[in-house]
């Protein structure tokens, strides 16, 4: 264990620059680096040291003496709740996107430590997301609620502008019984269908009133491939059955936005158009959208419902299957490669597999600015060079991006 016992200590100091996530950062009367949750760069700050490490402190601001320009109040009632889930909804938004501009820089200087890089693009930025899936916890009296910041602790009920309205409504209206401290449920609303499901822990107690007509109630068993709890959404062009086992984006409005990113960074791709893999494939989203001008398409995906949804997605389509790891393939020949891991990237074994198709355009969708820098540094190592980064900047309130990033190399 790295770091020293909490203590209540509180410091003044100087903030300079965003850190990782939300955090901002500065150097203590020591010098010790210090991150700070609730600041921003060029504030000077009182902040509570509640974690003590030997390279660095982290802390919360507990009083702003001299405030930036990019300061605002939260316009989210549910920020002075104490809910961790908008963790720059304190920062005004132009001054978000370059927030999330410098993570994504700091990530490919620092940690990919490219010779040089493409200037990093920025998408428009979305007004709210409109989410349609989200995990919840409960609290005492069986409310769903968001948690606090770098806590357990529920946040509830919800007043949360970030979520479909419909789904917000239907969350603050369920009441569940009988649950661990720990446990969570999963919602999840079809804009186009006007339904949704709800799955509960196993035993427990779920009340949902007047949505009882539009939204089934499961237990755990719904998450296994071929149970039937499922629903269509409407995305990228073409509709979609997305079961409770299998990954969705946050909504209808990021997958739009990704599969168009996307779509124009393969206009760049100036070789063959014969074979695509969709690496990491999900319900086939890709594969399904941006794939269809290729001649064939593989999907790499090792979890059973999402492969039964993909099969089912894309029935009438030339496509091959593949149940595995991305690391566990045995690579096929292929021209380009859609590459969209889930929050740990890629990894070294995945690089080397991708690489061995012989592709010479690869596109990587990131969920984590960090791992996005580790991958793009373990593609740059393998031969790939970064041509173009963007930000499909879907997540307002938040320190959280998608990045995608286009990368080639010469045919071999």
């Amino acid at each position: 264990m790295n770091s020293e016992p909490l203590q209540d200590d509180v410091i003044e100091l100087r903030l300079d620059r965003p850190g990782g996530g939300a955090d901002a950062v500065g150097r203590g009367d020591d010098g010790k680096v210090v991150f700070a949750g609730g600041g921003l760069p060029g504030e000077l700050v009182r902040v509570r040291i509640d974690e003590r490490r030997k390279r660095f402190d982290r802390g919360q601001v507990v009083e702003v003496l001299d405030a930036s320009p990019d300061r605002r109040d939260p316009d989210c009632p549910m920020v002075d709740e104490g809910c961790g889930g908008c963790d720059l909804a304190h920062v005004r938004a132009p001054a978000q996107q370059q927030w999330r501009s410098h993570l994504v820089a700091d990530a490919l200087d620092r940690i990919a430590r490219l010779d040089n890089r493409p200037p990093i693009r920025t998408g428009p930025l979305f007004l709210r997301t409109a989410r349609t899936t989200v995990r919840l916890g409960i609290d005492r009296k069986g409310r769903l609620g968001h948690r606090q910041r770098r806590s357990n602790a529920v946040v509830a009920p919800i007043e949360c502008g970030v979520l479909d309205p419909n789904l917000e409504a239907l969350v603050r209206t369920v009441r569940v019984g009988s649950v661990a401290d720990d446990d969570e449920v999963l919602v999840r609303w079809s804009v186009h269908d006007g339904r949704g499901y709800l799955v509960a822990p196993a035993a427990a107690r779920v009340e949902i009133g007047e949505w009882s007509d539009r939204v089934e109630i499961h237990g755990p068993d719904a998450f296994g491939a071929g149970s039937g709890v499922e629903l269509t959404e409407l995305a990228g062009g073409r509709l979609w059955r997305v079961s409770a086992g299998s990954f969705f984006q946050a909504g209808p409005a990021v997958v739009d936005a990704l599969v168009d990113v996307v779509d124009a960074m393969l206009d760049e791709h100036a070789g063959p158009l014969d074979t695509f893999v969709d690496a990491y494939g999900g319900i086939g989203i890709f594969a399904g959208t941006v794939g269809r001008r290729f001649g064939h398409r593989i999907v790499i995906e090792s979890s059973p419902s999402s492969v039964a949804d993909a099969r089912h997605n894309l029935d009438a389509d030339r496509v091959s299957f593949v149940e595995t790891r991305v690391e566990r393939w045995s690579p096929a020949s292929a021209d380009v490669v859609v590459a969209d891991p889930a929050r740990r990237g890629l990894g070294e074994a995945a690089v080397e597999r991708l690489t061995a198709t012989g592709a010479t355009t690869l596109v990587l969708v990131s969920c984590d600015i960090g791992s996005m820098g580790r991958d793009v540094g373990l593609l740059s190592r393998a031969g790939w060079s970064l041509e173009d980064v963007v930000i499909v900047d879907a997540f307002v309130d938040t320190s959280h991006a998608e990045v995608v990033s286009r990368l080639g190399r010469a045919a071999l």
